[in-house]
């Protein structure tokens, strides 16, 4: 939205499996006579055609597991043509370092180098109903104590990476995929790959 409203971009398209986002999003391009267009779609469907090597620039905050990742970034490159640009969110909460290497290495493979990381760059106030069994699962995970009432302690660090080769997704835009909710013993959160059911 914010792009949008500098009406500097010709054209923005937002692929986005809730729905609900995709309302509010049409209410704001007809209210304020936007260019964006949404698009009901789920990442591990294969990328509409029409969608493919359109676009200049892609934006995405990816689930963060190793699958997730590489999917919702492999669409998101899909869309560029030639030289285009990505910005893409990332944590250190749920993705180790290592992980983080295995995606810097993807993002190269796919054609890519990473040319700013701004850290920081979103929080996430952890203060929504359903955002309570996540947070105790957390507090119980650490091993001292913490009371994180009022404070921001979820961020976010946005990534610039910038195509300087011909642009080879991991996951070629025709093909379905699947993706893994988590990483057994890479995820802060839930270290040992238990999960809390709710």
């Amino acid at each position: 939205l914010a792009l949008a409203l500098t009406r500097l971009p010709t054209r923005i398209v937002v692929l986005e499996v809730d729905e609900r986002i995709g309302a509010f999003l049409c209410r704001c391009r007809q209210q304020y006579d936007l260019p964006i267009e949404y698009i009901p779609y789920n990442v591990t469907d294969p990328l509409p055609p029409e969608l493919r090597e359109q676009s200049d620039l892609f934006s995405t905050e990816p689930l963060e597991t190793l699958s997730g990742f590489l999917t919702f970034f492999a669409r998101g490159a899909a869309t560029l043509r030639a030289g285009g640009v990505g910005y893409v969110g990332l944590t250190t909460l749920e993705c180790s370092l290592k992980k983080w290497k295995r995606i810097q290495e993807a993002i190269l493979r796919m054609g890519f180098v990473i040319t700013e990381i701004q850290r920081r760059f979103s929080d996430y106030p952890m203060e929504y109903p359903e955002d309570r069994v996540y947070v105790e699962q957390v507090i119980k995970s650490v091993r001292f104590p913490i009371k994180p009432e009022g404070k921001v302690w979820y961020f976010s660090h946005l990534f610039r990476v910038e195509a300087i080769e011909e642009i080879t997704p991991v996951i070629p835009p025709q093909a379905s995929t699947r993706i893994d909710l988590f990483d057994p013993g890479d995820d802060l959160t839930y270290p040992e790959g238990q999960v809390t059911e709710t």
